[in-house]
């Protein structure tokens, strides 16, 4: 079971990873481009902003366990 649940936190890692890229990318397109491109502006602000909330309730989820985890340190200390 160990294993198991090791396995899908790794596969939600890779998820963060893909989409904190995601955006870093997006952020670097559209700071270099010498003209703005509006027809792409709304799928690029589209996918940005579903990256974003992706990774903010991934961060969130990471440090409610966390929380959870100092907790229960906490309570067993004498």
């Amino acid at each position: 079971a160990g294993y198991e649940k090791g396995k899908r936190m790794n596969e939600q890692t890779e998820t963060f990873k893909q989409h904190y890229q995601r955006l870093n990318l997006i952020a670097e397109e559209l700071r270099v481009q010498t003209e703005p491109d509006l027809d792409a502006l709304v799928g690029k602000v589209d996918e940005a902003l579903a990256s974003f909330k992706f990774c903010q309730a991934r961060i969130d989820a990471v440090k409610k366990l966390l929380d959870e985890k100092m907790s229960g340190l906490e309570a067993s200390q004498p």
